[in-house]
């Protein structure tokens, strides 16, 4: 799997890792999830729904 390097941070997908200036980060699976699909799509605007449906799948999700 790949490794995201993006404004002083790498986001390791092996690892689960997210490394910054100041050391490796500990993040929830879930908030991990969303910075991954967000880097790996960084190319474009990803909508709410898409997140919604791509990393909470089909899981209820209430605002």
């Amino acid at each position: 799997m790949p490794r995201y390097e993006f404004g002083g941070f790498v986001v390791d997908t092996d690892t689960i890792e997210v490394v910054g200036p100041d050391g490796t980060r500990d993040v929830e699976p879930q908030v991990f999830d969303v910075l991954r699909y967000l880097v790996e799509h960084a190319e474009r605007l990803v909508t709410k729904e898409e997140l919604l449906d791509n990393v909470w799948g089909d899981r209820f999700v209430s605002e």
